[in-house]
C-alpha cells in the first residue's frame, strides 16, 4: 500500500522530487515578477520623463519700425500659435511645424502683447511683454526716387518726421554707396545719381536715428530705340543700325521675301541688300536689348 505513495524504486527520493519541483516553479514566478516590475517601471519612467517640462517652448518677441515680430519653437510640433494685444480679439495660427513667425503691428499706445503656444499634445504655454511707445519713435522714413530721362540722372529723396541717419543705395548686386545726413539738413538726405543703361534694378534703403528702416526697389529702364539709316548705292541698299544698348534681333523684309538674325548685343550692324529692276519695298525692324523696337519701311527705284 505504501509503495503506492512512492515515485521511483528508491522510496525515498518521492518527497526530494515533489519539493525540487516546487522550488522550480516558485522561482520561475518570483523571476517572472520581477521582469514585470522592471517594465511597469521603466514605462513609469518614461511616462514622468515625457510629460516633464523638458519641452517649454522658446518665444522671441522684438520690434522691428512699427511691428513686432513673433518667433516660436518646440521640440515638438506646435499646433496653435494665439496671440492678443492687452484684452483683446484673439488671433489664432495653426503652423503644425516645430518653428512659427508671425508679424504683428504695434498698437498706438503702450500695450502688452499675449502668446500662447499649445503643442500637439495639447500642452499650453503662455507668453506675454510690455511694449511701452508711447513718445517713441516708430515711423518710418519715406524713400522717393524720380528720374529725368532727358539729363540721365536720379534722384533719391529720403525725409523722416524726426530725424533721418543715413541712406544707402545700389545697383542690381553691386557694392553698397552709403550716404550720412548733414547738420544743415537733419529731416532729408537728397542725392542724385547717374542712369545706368539698359535695364537695371535699384535698391534703396533708408535708416532714421531711431534705426526704423525702410527700403524700396525700382527698375529703371534707360534706353533710346535703335537707330536704322538705309543708303542706295550701286544696286544695292547699305543697311546701318546703331544702338547704345546693343541689337537683340533685326527682321528684314525684301520684296515680300524676309530674313531675321539674332545679335548678342552688337551695337552696329551693316547689311548689303540687292535690289532687283524697278521698284523695291524694304521693311527693316530692330529691337534692343532693353526691348524697344524701331521699325522702318522705304521704297526704292533701281535703273539698271
Amino acid at each position: 500500500m505504501n509503495q503506492i505513495l512512492y515515485v521511483g524504486e528508491n522510496k525515498g527520493n518521492g518527497p526530494i522530487a515533489i519539493k525540487s519541483i516546487v522550488k522550480f516553479f516558485a522561482i520561475v514566478i518570483i523571476a517572472f515578477g520581477i521582469i514585470l516590475i522592471g517594465k511597469g517601471s521603466y514605462a513609469i519612467y518614461k511616462n514622468i520623463e515625457i510629460n516633464s517640462g523638458d519641452n517649454i517652448p522658446v518665444v522671441y518677441m522684438n520690434r522691428v519700425n512699427n511691428t513686432v515680430v513673433i518667433k516660436a519653437e518646440d521640440n515638438i510640433e506646435i499646433s496653435k500659435l494665439i496671440y492678443s494685444w492687452n484684452k483683446g480679439e484673439e488671433t489664432i495660427l495653426l503652423p503644425n511645424s516645430k518653428k512659427v513667425e508671425e508679424v504683428v503691428l504695434l498698437p498706438n499706445e503702450n500695450s502688452v502683447l499675449n502668446v500662447t503656444i499649445v503643442d500637439t499634445k495639447g500642452k499650453e504655454t503662455k507668453f506675454m511683454q510690455e511694449w511701452n511707445i508711447e513718445g517713441t519713435d516708430i515711423r518710418k522714413p519715406e524713400i522717393e526716387i524720380t528720374t529725368d530721362e532727358d539729363i540721365r540722372k536720379i534722384t533719391i529723396i529720403a525725409r523722416d518726421e524726426t530725424e533721418i541717419n543715413y541712406l544707402i543705395y545700389k545697383w542690381n548686386e553691386e557694392e553698397e554707396i552709403k550716404i550720412n545726413a548733414t547738420e544743415n539738413d537733419k529731416l532729408k538726405i537728397q542725392e542724385t545719381i547717374d542712369m545706368i543703361l539698359g535695364e537695371n534694378k535699384l535698391t534703396v534703403k533708408a535708416v532714421d536715428k531711431n534705426g526704423n528702416t525702410e527700403t524700396l526697389e525700382k527698375t529703371i529702364i534707360i534706353s533710346s530705340k535703335p537707330v536704322i539709316a538705309i543708303k542706295q548705292s550701286n544696286g544695292k541698299l547699305a543697311v546701318t543700325i546703331n544702338d547704345e544698348v546693343g541689337i537683340k534681333k533685326v527682321t528684314l523684309n525684301i520684296n515680300g521675301q524676309t530674313y531675321g538674325g539674332n545679335y548678342s548685343g552688337k551695337k552696329q550692324l551693316k547689311l548689303n541688300v540687292p535690289l532687283k529692276k524697278g521698284n523695291n519695298t524694304i521693311s527693316i525692324t530692330a529691337i534692343n536689348e532693353s526691348d524697344l523696337e524701331q521699325k522702318v519701311v522705304r521704297e526704292f527705284t533701281y535703273k539698271q
